[in-house]
């Protein structure tokens, strides 16, 4: 769980890491390729995901040689996958995913109780993981009182603001 203000870097470094996992052979999840479901409480488009930011990365870093990019969603050549949905958009369709390795919850602080207990049994693949992000609103949300306030189990969090982001520009607009 990487939690607090804007500006951290939370966003684009759970992509790079999300990356590099998905291009490893043999990784923490006992097999080549790995399915990685990025989702938000509402995704109304492609374009209200992390698609975006994952697509930049690999222009960015050149791993287009690696990546099919499509308009729904990113495999890399080893067959590793980032699927895009909307928690609230269709609740039974996440709870019918099967093979999820890793879930990235983007914008956790908008998810409710009830797509928590869609989501979480979901994700129960050997060793799978999910991964939070958020900037915290109200101390009474789900996602604050699951990860925050009362820890699930083996919950690791770590608070992130601007000032520990090196790249963080505070240019005024």
């Amino acid at each position: 769980v990487c939690y607090g203000g804007r500006g951290g870097g939370k966003t684009e470094n759970i992509a790079r890491a999300m990356l590099i996992l998905a291009m490893q052979p043999q990784h923490l999840f006992k097999k080549d390729n790995i399915r990685i479901l990025c989702v938000r409480e509402y995704q109304s488009s492609i374009a209200h995901s992390v698609h975006k930011i994952l697509t930049d990365l690999i222009m960015l870093y050149e791993l287009y040689p690696f990546f099919n990019i499509t308009q729904t969603n990113i495999k890399s050549a080893n067959g590793s996958e980032f699927i895009f949905k909307g928690i609230s958009n269709d609740p039974l369709q996440i709870k019918s995913a099967t093979g999820i390795d890793l879930c990235w919850v983007e914008e956790a602080e908008k998810v409710s109780q009830a797509s928590w207990n869609f989501l979480t049994p979901t994700i129960r693949n050997p060793n799978s993981e999910i991964w939070v992000s958020f900037n915290p609103n109200d101390r009474n949300d789900p996602t604050y009182k699951m990860f925050i306030e009362n820890p699930l189990p083996e919950t690791v969090a770590v608070k992130v603001n601007y000032y520990d982001n090196p790249y963080f520009d505070d240019t005024p607009i």
